[in-house]
């Protein structure tokens, strides 16, 4: 089901004079509820990474929205630093190995989400095309709230 866009705008995530990096902030109109949806592509330094996730972090305010952060995330390590600082924003669960398309070893590509009680399942979708334009799979998430 397709809900209506309420807001979109575009953080800026920049750092120094590395390539411009930005994230998708939209607001979407559930019905029930306001849902906040903040799509990223980190950059591949590890500094560079950690000052774009304090940046979402502050245009983010968990208590009193829902919401998922997706993106390509560029975390090569499950417990690095960058992947440790949202845990306290969102909840973390598996991620499917998207990178590299000619043969997938790591999870670049995470969902996140808030609260706890929203049920995700993602599922790297693994076609040709993607092979072939891309180095990473692409990565879907399906989200429904729990009672």
């Amino acid at each position: 089901m397709r809900f209506p866009v309420r807001t979109v705008c575009k953080l800026d995530l920049s750092f120094s004079s590395r390539e411009p990096n930005s994230a998708r902030d939209a607001d979407i109109d559930s019905g029930a509820k306001t849902w906040r949806v903040v799509a990223t592509h980190w950059g591949l330094a590890s500094r560079e990474r950690r000052v774009q996730v304090e940046q979402m972090l502050q245009s983010f305010d968990t208590s009193t929205l829902s919401g998922t952060l997706p993106g390509d995330l560029n975390e090569w390590f499950i417990y690095g630093r960058t992947l440790r600082r949202p845990v306290s924003h969102f909840y973390r669960a598996r991620s499917p190995r998207t990178f590299p398309t000619r043969y997938p070893l790591f999870a670049l590509d995470r969902i996140r989400v808030h609260p706890v009680s929203v049920s995700y399942g993602s599922t790297c979708i693994e076609v040709r095309l993607a092979r072939l334009t891309w180095d990473h799979y692409p990565l879907i998430a399906q989200l429904s709230l729990l009672p």
